[in-house]
């Protein structure tokens, strides 16, 4: 009965294995929900910390749940600078027409690594000030009153360059 042994084997890790993928594809799942606090791990305090933050963002700009699993999920690739990118975004989203609509942008710039918060140094313009990612796109309505750099001007007040 060797065969029929390894076989069965086989099955049970092959059940084990489907099991295990299932419930852990879902980060924050039901084990999540759960008390919570029992887990003294660094990482799930900085979760749970990370899905209230996810929550107060969506529940401001009125966002579905859908979101929240994507948005978690784009957060924790970025490791210790969430906070800042979450920040970023929120600001994004205060200059957007549809706020779900660039948000789906931007989780997907995200995704594809070419998302540049603007929070980072932005290489144009003078120093500490950055470019502003609207006026790029040429949708920015803050006119003179954004703190981004909108190129030539700089936010330095036109031709003091010396030009």
């Amino acid at each position: 009965g060797g065969m029929a042994g390894m076989m069965n084997a086989f099955r049970a890790m092959m059940g084990k294995d489907a099991g295990g993928a299932g419930a852990g594809a879902f980060p924050g799942g039901a084990a999540g929900m759960g008390g919570g606090g029992a887990v003294p791990s660094s990482s799930s305090a900085k979760d749970d910390e990370m899905r209230d933050e996810v929550r107060d963002f969506m529940d401001r700009w009125n966002l579905e749940e859908r979101f929240e699993s994507r948005i978690m999920e784009q957060l924790r690739k970025r490791g210790d600078t969430w906070r800042e990118d979450l920040q970023a975004l929120s600001e994004t989203l205060g200059t957007a027409r549809s706020p779900p609509g660039l948000l789906s942008v931007k989780l997907r710039e995200m995704e594809d690594g070419t998302w540049a918060p603007m929070s980072g140094g932005g290489s144009s313009g003078p120093p500490g000030v950055e470019m502003c990612g609207d006026f790029k796109r040429g949708a920015c309505d803050r006119g003179d009153r954004c703190r981004y750099s909108h190129g030539e001007a700089g936010g330095g007040g036109g031709d003091r360059g010396g030009k």
